[in-house]
């Protein structure tokens, strides 16, 4: 279901959905009064999450439940055509999009036609870092966490509307989001960059306070700082949260590195 562009009308998408939600062809944003109604983008979007061909019966049950079958074909077909002329408002009636692929009764993106998307950026680099950690390169595996990070400025559509596969899609990035910043910290830790693993563990512990790597990384750092008061501290914050939230005390690896700090033990 691929196509080629067709010159100048059909220049290739920039999409982002980590800092708000835009969309640029080309050089040139798409503005939000141009999306006109609400529909039209959240359909824009649903392809965008779905990713593979969405059978039309789907996307009538998703955006009008309510109506009849006849009614909902209807204002299918009047988003799609709207949707069709914000990607491409030179399209000619009749004229085959670039942007939006049909095949029977399927419908998806070209995705041959999108130059960038943020959360497929966002998604390669924490897997090159991951391989690069396997590898045991570490630098290079800090620097692709850190440009993975620079892509997440806010959650996945922080301003568009609840919908379940929103809120779904949003919770699967945001875990890659923890675990990205969990590599990272222990990363630099292992670099002896003490103060920004401290910030990175931090960040992540406040966002996921039942992260015991995260507590591990900031005791370390905070040790190697010469903070070794503050290390204990951790450690008792840590025991306190999982205490209330998960019934359970410390692992011994964690309770380990307290003693090593307790007792004033090199790293």
């Amino acid at each position: 279901m691929s196509v080629c562009l067709r010159g100048s009308a059909a220049l290739p998408l920039t999409v982002r959905c980590l800092d708000g939600f835009q969309v640029q062809c080309g050089s040139n944003p798409i503005s939000i009064k141009r999306w006109g109604r609400k529909k039209v983008s959240l359909l824009f979007q649903y392809l965008l999450v779905a990713r593979y061909p969405v059978v039309g019966a789907n996307l009538l049950e998703e955006f009008w439940p309510h109506l009849t079958i006849k009614a909902a074909r209807h204002n299918l077909a009047v988003t799609l055509y709207n949707l069709r002329r914000v990607l491409e408002p030179s399209l000619q009636s009749g004229e085959k999009s670039n942007y939006i692929l049909y095949q029977g009764d399927l419908l998806q993106l070209n995705w041959d036609a999108i130059a960038y998307y943020d959360v497929d950026e966002l998604l390669t680099r924490r897997r090159e870092g991951l391989r690069l950690l396997d590898k045991g390169m570490i630098e290079e595996a800090v620097s692709e966490f850190e440009s993975a990070l620079d892509i997440y400025k806010l959650d996945f559509l922080a301003d568009c509307v609840e919908q379940p596969w929103i809120a779904d899609e949003r919770s699967r990035l945001h875990n890659a989001y923890l675990d990205i910043l969990e590599h990272l910290s222990r990363g630099l830790l292992m670099l002896h960059r003490y103060r920004e693993a401290s910030q990175y563990a931090d960040c992540l512990v406040r966002f996921n306070p039942s992260c015991v790597e995260g507590h591990r990384v900031l005791m370390e750092a905070q040790m190697a700082l010469g903070h070794r008061s503050r290390a204990l501290i951790q450690y008792q914050l840590c025991c306190e949260i999982l205490e209330r939230e998960w019934g359970i005390g410390p692992s011994p690896k964690t309770r380990e590195l307290y003693l090593r700090i307790a007792n004033g033990e090199d790293r």
